[in-house]
């Protein structure tokens, strides 16, 4: 058993495809195949169940994932506890994000890769519940998310920044004037609204909810650039976090008269905070 078919195999569990576990691991898919198959030889026993259209773990498999988790992170440890330079972090830093909720990612990554270069980093968009779950479980290190609480079990929290939502609508839409808008005046027109998996989509919907009306979401979309063009065309109005509404300047933002409140943090283990993890908070604190 080899570490590199360990950290192939994790790839692909968590990927659930042969061909995003390459693309991760920048490898050829043949080699993640091969790999997995030598390692199943080895044990004697099947990781996969394999389907033309997709692959999902067997009970061995899920039985490997933990143990291969714990093995990798336990290598990385020891790389860092033994490196020449021990001053220097080393490792992988996994990283989750939700859609729409990271302010300044660019700018934090690229602050953290100039003071730890020999860190791996890796980054998933998922939604947020997988992240939460992701993280829990080890298979993230770390995640920028909504928050939903202020204290997380076995979770470590720190609050980045919080904002309010907005609606916003193109400069033709007859709110454009406004000073403030309620959301049962805006579950009287067309909305543009995000998919299910979005966290803004949780948070607008209880919003709408506490005020007792149900919104017409004419436009259910898995973007924010789709849209703002929707927006932007004067077909629908939508609900946003200020920052994301500030990405385009043709956008109008009309004021809530409700106030639903948007806080982001970052979330680790507090079994598993490696060093990587923990500098990787101390970036964005």
């Amino acid at each position: 058993m080899e570490l590199k078919q360990l950290e192939y195999f994790v790839a692909a569990a968590e990927e659930l495809s042969f061909t995003r576990a390459a693309r991760r691991s920048h490898v050829v898919q043949s080699a993640i195949s091969t790999q997995i198959k030598a390692l199943e030889t080895e044990l004697g026993v099947s990781l996969f169940e394999r389907s033309t259209q997709k692959i999902s773990l067997t009970q061995d498999g899920e039985l490997l994932l933990e143990r291969a988790r714990g093995i990798l992170r336990s290598v990385d440890e020891t790389r860092e506890l033994l490196a020449p330079d021990r001053a220097e972090i080393r490792g992988r830093l996994a990283i989750g994000v939700t859609q729409g909720a990271w302010r300044g990612m660019i700018a934090a990554l690229t602050s953290y890769r100039a003071a730890h270069p020999a860190v791996r980093i890796e980054l998933r968009q998922a939604p947020i519940m997988d992240l939460f779950a992701a993280v829990s479980e080890g298979a993230l290190d770390v995640a920028v998310v909504p928050l939903r609480r202020a204290k997380e079990p076995g979770l470590l929290v720190r609050e980045l920044h919080s904002e309010v939502l907005t609606a916003a609508v193109g400069p033709m839409h007859p709110l454009a004037g406004r000073e403030s808008v309620s959301l049962a005046e805006l579950a009287g027109i067309d909305l543009v609204g995000f998919t299910s998996t979005w966290a803004l989509r949780a948070m607008t919907d209880r919003g709408f909810e506490r005020a007792r009306v149900a919104p017409h979401l004419a436009y259910e979309v898995n973007d924010v650039n789709t849209a703002a063009d929707i927006v932007l065309s004067g077909l629908a109005a939508v609900v946003l976090t200020t920052h994301l509404a500030d990405r385009f300047e043709n956008l109008v933002h009309v004021p809530l008269v409700e106030t639903i409140e948007w806080r982001v943090g970052v979330i680790a283990s507090e079994r598993r905070c490696t060093l990587a993890a923990a500098a990787f908070m101390d970036v964005l604190a």
